[in-house]
């Protein structure tokens, strides 16, 4: 290579003459081009470098993500400081596990408290998240503060909890950090640890001493809320270790209820079973078991098990409502059948149970159009295709008046009017089951707080809550009406998706 005949003090103009802003490559190609070239110019390549301060910085960064301690040493002794531009390095260092970089920066002075440019986290969070036990005890040996707080107001302690790094939670423990910290204003660690299934963690925090009966800011144990999370992992382990299976949070509601108000899994459900749990006990503020939770919400598979562990297919919440009739209003076609799936003569026995305006489960479904639930009660064994409200309105007259118009009910009609027929499709079953959810309420009923129907009418006040006030036909049949019976009431109908004075 010829430029190797030159003389030294040649070599070391040309490299001064190429400009490190944009001839960074140049040099670095010729640094690369033969050992002579690396062993003269490398410490000027590094130290170029640290003169233009936004590659330096972005190069400390990679090293430091990297691993690479000798780059880092390189790019130090060429001059590059610790300041607020090379913060990430040592942030970058303790998230990846590099304790070989942390050990270099801290010795090379670097801030163990520093922070992320945005200000969101430190060297000792980063690492407690990742698990990096001895990273942190670098960190707290060079200065850290073990109590900082990142943007979430969380200790490196509380980052370790949340993302399951039982080693370090183990370890803070040692240090005196009690079982008891709260996190994310969600209750202890061990309630958050079970409610995301950090299974690990919570052996530890368990293993320590922490309060299995602790109770959460929102109410309820840490039982409640591994059920409501859907952790079986977690449910099981608390049980395992002493849990109150059966004790009610403020609105009477027990794990079982909870576990019902997620959907699932149904391990959840069954272990809580094999607990002797109350599993008739009903909610303080709406009357539900846990089955007339699961109806309402459309858990179906959830509903064998708790048929079978006797729970009370008869038993009505505060409104006068069975499951079954939850689920038929709801319009969860599956758990309507899951809840039929018994003898024919205990089915008799709660199928047509009406509320306390008279609507019996078929009625329900006929009001709100619900056609595979009509012909899954019809098939079953209903009785009540002639079964008055207390407005005097049965499933078989409704759905006569509604055969016409925009919001027909035709297609239920007939099943109704010839119920020797009805049959169940098991496809069309599933297939509204995996749409339903609460239907797209755009209005209640003020009195029994039911969906208003969009083939059905109702009545409206213009002056009882502040012109907000409706009442259902059934419900003014049964004597109610707005707060002032002096009101004079308009009737409405649903045209188009809006609710409209009807005149008829």
């Amino acid at each position: 290579m010829q430029l190797l005949n030159l003389p030294h003090d040649i070599l070391l103009e040309i490299w001064d003459a190429l400009d490190p802003k944009s001839d960074e490559g140049s040099r670095n190609a010729l640094v690369q081009t033969c050992r002579y070239f690396r062993v003269n110019f490398d410490f000027r390549l590094y130290r170029g470098t640290v003169k233009v301060t936004a590659p330096s910085v972005g190069a400390l960064e990679w090293a430091a993500r990297h691993g690479q301690v000798w780059t880092i040493q390189k790019l130090l002794n060429a001059g590059l400081c610790p300041d607020n531009d090379t913060s990430m390095a040592i942030l970058a260092a303790a998230y990846c596990g590099h304790r070989d970089v942390v050990q270099t920066l801290l010795w090379h002075d670097f801030n163990p408290n520093e922070k992320h440019q945005c200000g969101f986290c430190r060297p000792i969070h980063r690492a407690a998240a990742q698990g990096h036990v001895e990273i942190i005890k670098d960190l707290l040996e060079a200065g850290a503060d073990i109590e900082a707080v990142d943007h979430d107001d969380e200790t490196a302690y509380a980052n370790a909890v949340i993302e399951g790094q039982a080693n370090v939670v183990s370890f803070f423990l040692e240090r005196g950090t009690s079982t008891e910290t709260h996190i994310h204003g969600r209750g202890s660690s061990l309630a958050w640890a079970a409610r995301y299934g950090k299974i690990d963690v919570m052996k530890t925090l368990l293993e320590a001493g922490a309060d299995i009966e602790a109770t959460t800011e929102e109410g309820g144990t840490i039982l409640h809320w591994a059920a409501l999370r859907g952790q079986p992992k977690s449910v099981a382990l608390l049980l395992d270790k002493g849990a109150a299976s059966d004790v009610p949070d403020w609105r009477g509601h027990t794990p079982l209820h909870f576990a019902c108000f997620n959907r699932g899994p149904t391990e959840t459900i069954t272990l809580l079973l094999q607990h002797n749990v109350e599993i008739n006990r009903r909610g303080l503020s709406n009357g539900r078991t846990p089955l007339a939770v699961a109806a309402s919400l459309g858990f179906a598979d959830a509903i064998k098990p708790l048929l079978e562990r006797g729970a009370d297919p008869a038993s009505k919440d505060v409104d006068g409502c069975t499951p079954l009739a939850l689920a038929a209003r709801f319009g969860h076609a599956s758990t309507a059948l899951a809840l039929l799936e018994v003898d024919a003569d205990a089915r008799k026995k709660y199928i047509d149970i009406p509320d306390e305006c008279g609507r019996t489960p078929l009625f329900l479904a006929t009001l709100y159009g619900h056609e595979q639930i009509v012909r899954i009660l019809l098939a079953k064994g209903s009785l009540a295709r002639k079964k008055e409200t207390c407005a005097g309105r049965s499933p078989l007259s409704f759905a006569n008046d509604h055969q016409v118009g925009e919001n027909n009910l035709r297609a239920v009609w007939e099943w109704l009017a010839c119920p020797y027929y009805a049959d169940i499709d098991l496809v069309a079953v599933q297939d509204v089951s995996d749409k339903a959810r609460h239907l797209d309420v755009d209005a209640r009923c003020d009195q029994c707080q039911f969906a208003l129907s969009q083939y059905d009418n109702h009545f409206h006040c213009a002056i009882c809550h502040n012109d907000d006030f409706d009442i259902c036909m059934d419900c003014l049949g049964g004597g109610f009406t707005c707060l002032d019976p002096s009101h004079v009431l308009q009737k409405c109908c649903s045209v188009n998706g809006n609710w409209v004075p009807a005149y008829f």
